[in-house]
């Protein structure tokens, strides 16, 4: 489906935007909740279709 593409996308850019704010290379869905760069609906979504981060 395009939107779980266009999350996929959504998750990938958040943690690559996560990475370089705390200068980190270890992200996962749990920090970029916690951090706010995931709303809940998209974190709970993303667990649900198995997204995962990309490194």
């Amino acid at each position: 489906m395009v939107s779980d593409q266009a999350l996929v996308h959504v998750v990938q850019t958040q943690a690559d935007l996560y990475r370089d704010q705390f200068d980190t290379k270890n992200v996962s869905l749990e920090d970029l909740k916690k951090e706010g760069f995931l709303s809940e609906s998209q974190y709970k979504k993303a667990i649900k279709e198995k997204i995962q981060v990309q490194e």
